[in-house]
């Protein structure tokens, strides 16, 4: 029996090539061979739990984290530099 929950919504990981989620009683995956795999979906960051839009970047790791919790994403790093601009 699966326990119910937001289908749009999933916390993915990749695991052997297939994006799972790894919510208890969900089902969902998507095999490696989907052109775009999880790209545009939404799912839930691994380090603040928070609902996000997986992009190019989020899916270079195996489990996906948004572009605020991500220290690398330029996303964040363009942000941060427009931000200290007028300190």
């Amino acid at each position: 029996m699966s326990i119910k929950h937001n289908h749009k919504v999933h916390k993915y990981q990749r695991i052997n090539g297939t994006w799972t989620c790894i919510i208890r009683g969900c089902r969902h995956f998507l095999p490696g061979n989907v052109p775009l795999g999880p790209l545009g979906r939404l799912s839930i960051c691994w380090e603040c739990g928070e609902e996000f839009e997986i992009d190019n970047i989020s899916m270079t790791r195996e489990k996906p984290i948004c572009a605020d919790c991500d220290l690398n994403n330029p996303v964040r790093q363009l942000g941060n530099e427009f931000n200290s601009v007028g300190n």
